[in-house]
Parts: structure tokens; sequence; C-alpha cells
């Protein structure tokens, strides 16, 4: 799955992602997933960068429906000054979703009876 091959990948990086909070960790990984989609990928890779963007874009939406969505993301966009930690980013966000997608493994399986 992309989410690992992105966790691992990114796991070289130098410098780790700054403690951040909630929503503007979600904005910074929807800008990171939204950046990394527009450079020119297969088929397989841009989908799963997708669902990274909708993961994230749902937690926004999902903790403040009314949420300016533009305005935050240029904020969030800001926040990176001129080093964007494309490699750290990767590695924070696909972490949270390995662990996201765990937890679904676990309910599925527990919803089945294994």
């Amino acid at each position: 799955m992309l989410l690992i091959a992105l966790a691992a990948m990114a796991a070289t990086a130098q410098t780790p992602a700054a403690a951040i909070g909630d929503e503007q960790g979600d904005l910074r990984c929807l800008a990171t997933f939204s950046y990394v989609l527009s450079e020119k990928k297969d088929d397989t890779t841009q989908t799963q960068l997708q669902m990274g963007a909708l993961y994230f874009a749902g937690k926004l939406f999902g903790r403040n429906p009314g949420i300016d969505l533009t305005a935050k993301m240029k904020q969030a966009i800001t926040s990176f000054g001129a080093q964007v930690p494309i490699d750290a980013e990767l590695k924070r966000c696909g972490t949270e979703m390995v662990t996201a997608g765990d937890r679904l493994t676990v309910t599925g399986n527990a919803l089945q009876g294994k």
C-alpha cells in the first residue's frame, strides 16, 4: 500500500516535523498530499494520494463544517516557510493514515467475528 511506502520512504527524513495542533497538522497533510498529487504520478499512486487528501479534508470538514478551506490552506502553506519538509510531512501524515487503516482493519475483523 502506498501509505506504508510513503511512511517508510519518509522515515529517512533529516528534520522531524514540528509539533503542531490538530487543525494545523491536518491542513499541512492536505497541502502536502495536494502538492505531491500535482506531480505526474501513475494512476494507482494518484488514487492513493487522492484518498489521503480526502481523509484529511474529511477530518477538517468533520471538525468544522464551515471551515474556509481556501484561507486555511493558504495559512498552512505559508507555515511551511521557505523549505517545505515534504519527507517529514509524508512520514507524519502517512503514519496517521496507517494507524487509522489498522484501526479499521481491527474493527472489520471484530465485526466478522475474527
